[in-house]
């Protein structure tokens, strides 16, 4: 991996030597030059250490950078095929995109363990969110530290860089100064004068890269595409894999020859569709083992493929990436969708809008996702519904336009094994293209997401914020606060719906903006110094309810001993119709009831101490005729928006009946495997029985029939519905009575 600048030589048998060996000094390159790249990206703000009760360190950070030091290993390649002996190097970025930590060393990795522990110590302690690390095999300089991850600030980033393989450090230098004769003064490469004064490659390559973000205005997708392309068509056969960082996001790229096996490179994420939450995501060249946990999903990067994993663990592939100067605005893109409701766009498209035969139906058969349904459209009277791919003859899809898809699957296409999928070699929408044109005020605008860095909303609206009235979002809801006509304020502290805490925007995704006055016309902004982003909420697993299109939002104001609280729920009737975590308050509830049956929403509690779950039939309610809290019951109107107080432990002031259940528990707690649960009722009454994973899956149907009032006991015995034993870990007893549900947490511990 180094280049050396030979000097002029004027007898022919001598340069006929020097050809000679630089062809077999390549070839030999070429086949051997395989140093092993790791970058690991904490999302949602969550570190790499042991952040907010998630054990990341040990069951994700701590594996992968063990396996990165068994890969740089001093045996010769006849014992062991991980053969990286030339240095190791390690960095670290903090939540503030700033880099905090370097280390680097010179001899193996496996073999220089009191420095690399000390490394290892750092990273734990600094709390990092990405972390890079490099084991070298050098082609030719030795005895200098790894010069990789390579870093250079850049417009107010610290950018870095990992590289395996052997590019043309000639042609690339060539590349550079034809471009921009002054770039190496201002970026003077890395000389070894002892060495002969050879420059490494990979610095020159990130030279390239570099560059080529300054020439596209900070644009990395289209400066990566700009920099691979020359080098893609003039040599396809050339190893290019690598990883950017600018320490927000992660890109990496894999292209080696066409039939090679050698220099693998695969990204692995965890899948956490049940909490709706992302912790962490990673690029390695060989895995700590076949997958890390029962969520996390693994996939090799196709040749001359980039993947881009945000901050909030976006992911976007954009497979056959470097192409020649007739397709240079053209990408290829692999989608992914959840199960339930998804609020996407399609910001990757042939032109600016394309029949949906071609991608909404690729989605229609239940192994790639089972589309059910589609509803797109722009103020009330324009959204359309199709169902039973009704959408064929009916609608075009639109760059610029947010549609709801609703699914009875996940998707996989995300992580599909084949380059093909329903949108190749597609137009990406121009940043600076006006998303909306005209805008009138008040009027709810059902837009596509076309950035692809993910931001906070206040940046991504740049310049238009002030006049931002409301965005709702999949998971979330922003508006504006209300004006009290008489002033003062609600309370001491805003409402959730007010904050732009935890409220990021992703790539692909679709959102509803209304907007408080007309403007001429709308664009995205692309902020280059965004705030630290936030994380996202982690869904409840005491509650189990369905997605629909439409919600409502409830901002939850006050509570009393809120800091007891682990979870609410909403209920309409005996259904749940939505629920929140409650890390902090105050806090929000996205809740989908039925709007065609309607009847008072209820509010049930699960503490995270052993006082019992309660109900709430009974709230106070803000009430805008007078701007004040006042008894009352939410009646949900779709769209609406409601600021409530709950009182203490539970409300018997309602027409219902008072709760008949009493305490839960179980002993032992933990158990292995058995465990007896005893609950007490007031009164006999029906109750049905089950047992959730931490997931919100229902493990266990323990059945439905009449108890007695008074203490009842039943036998768990650690079995699943199939007769299976579960695994060690958190499960919930939920026991449903006609007019009430209450929630208790055990504990399997083998």
């Amino acid at each position: 991996m180094w280049s050396k600048q030979f000097k002029n030589m004027s007898c022919s048998s001598n340069l006929k030597t020097i050809v000679l060996f630089l062809t077999l000094f390549l070839t030999v390159s070429l086949l051997s030059a395989d140093c092993k790249l790791m970058a690991l990206i904490g999302t949602n703000s969550y570190g790499l250490s042991a952040p907010n009760g998630v054990n990341t360190w040990e069951s994700f950070t701590e594996p992968c950078l063990d396996k990165l030091q068994s890969l740089g290993s001093n045996v010769p390649p006849t014992y062991s095929p991980n053969y990286n002996p030339d240095g190791w190097g390690l960095i670290s970025y903090d939540q503030d995109h700033s880099i905090n930590g370097d280390w680097r060393g010179t001899a193996a990795a496996l073999n220089d363990p009191i420095n690399w522990d000390a490394a290892v110590s750092d990273i734990q302690n600094l709390n990092s969110r990405i972390v890079l690390g490099h084991v070298r095999k050098s082609t030719n300089i030795q005895g200098i530290p790894d010069p990789h991850p390579f870093i250079r600030s850049y417009g107010g980033r610290e950018y870095s860089f990992i590289h395996n393989g052997v590019v043309d450090s000639l042609v690339v230098r060539d590349l550079i100064t034809t471009a921009d004769p002054n770039w190496f003064n201002l970026y003077p490469p890395t000389h070894y004068p002892t060495q002969g004064y050879e420059v490494v490659d990979s610095e020159y390559y990130f030279l390239w890269i570099l560059l080529n973000i300054h020439q596209n205005d900070g644009d990395i997708v289209q400066a990566l595409k700009a920099a691979l392309t020359p080098l893609y068509i003039d040599n396809n056969n050339a190893t290019l894999n690598f990883v950017l960082s600018d320490g927000m996001d992660l890109y990496a790229y894999r292209n080696c020859s066409a039939n090679s096996t050698t220099h693998p490179l695969a990204y692995f994420y965890d899948q956490q569709n049940t909490i709706r939450n992302h912790f962490h995501s990673g690029v390695m060249s060989i895995f700590p083992a076949a997958n890390f946990g029962d969520t996390t999903i693994t996939h090799k990067i196709d040749r001359n493929e980039l993947v881009y994993i945000s901050s909030t663990n976006n992911i976007v592939r954009l497979p056959d990436f470097a192409n020649d100067s007739t397709n240079f605005t053209y990408y290829a893109h692999k989608l992914g969708f959840h199960q339930g409701v998804n609020w996407s766009g399609f910001p990757i498209m042939v032109g600016n809008g394309t029949g949906p035969i071609s991608i909404l139906n690729y989605f229609t058969p239940i192994e790639r996702g089972g589309l059910t349904s589609v509803i797109h459209g722009g103020d009330e009277d324009e959204v359309s519904h199709f169902a039973d791919e009704e959408w064929t003859n009916n609608i075009n899809l639109n760059q610029k336009q947010l549609y709801k898809l609703t699914f009875t699957d996940d998707s996989p296409s995300i992580h599909t094994t084949t380059t093909i999928g329903p949108i190749q070699f597609a137009k990406l929408i121009d940043p600076s293209e006006q998303i909306l044109s005209s805008v009138i005020a008040n009027q709810p605008y059902w837009v596509s997401y076309t950035l692809l860095p993910s931001q906070n909303i206040k940046d991504a609206f740049g310049d238009s914020w002030s006049n931002v009235k409301s965005v709702r979002a999949e998971d979330w809801f922003y508006s504006i606060p209300l004006v009290n006509p008489k002033g003062g304020s609600l309370g001491s502290e805003p409402l959730y719906s007010w904050t732009t805490k935890g409220k990021n925007m992703d790539f692909g995704k679709g959102y509803i903006v209304t907007f408080k006055n007309n403007q001429d016309s709308f664009t995205w902004n692309r902020s280059y110094a965004p705030e630290p982003l936030t994380s996202g909420k982690e869904k409840a697993v005491c509650f189990t309810w369905e997605d629909k299109p439409d919600y409502v939002v409830i901002d939850l104001v006050d509570l009393e001993n809120a800091s007891s609280v682990a979870e609410i729920g909403v209920m309409q009737g005996d259904t749940c119709i939505g629920a929140v975590k409650t890390d902090e308050f105050p806090c929000q509830i996205l809740a989908y009831p039925d709007f065609e049956n309607p009847s008072p929403l209820t509010f049930e509690i699960v503490y995270n101490t052993k006082a019992q779950p309660s109900s709430h039939y009974a709230y106070e309610m803000l009430d805008l005729n007078n701007f004040a809290f006042n008894d009352g019951q939410i009646i949900a109107e779709k769209d609406g928006l409601y600021q409530v107080k709950l009182n203490g432990n539970g409300s018997g002031d309602s027409d219902r009946a008072v709760g008949i259940i009493r305490a839960i528990s179980n002993y032992p707690n933990p158990f292995n495997p058995n465990t007896n649960i005893s609950f007490t009722l007031t009164a006999k009454a029906e109750a049905n029985i089950l047992i959730y994973n931490i997931k919100g899956q229902i493990v266990r149907e323990m059945g439905r029939k009449p108890y007695n009032a008074g203490i009842n006991t039943i036998k768990w015995d650690g079995r699943d519905s199939a007769n299976n034993p579960v695994s060690s870990g958190i499960y919930f007893i939920r026991i449903n009575t006609e007019s009430e549900s209450h929630t208790h947490k055990m504990l399997m511990l083998k």
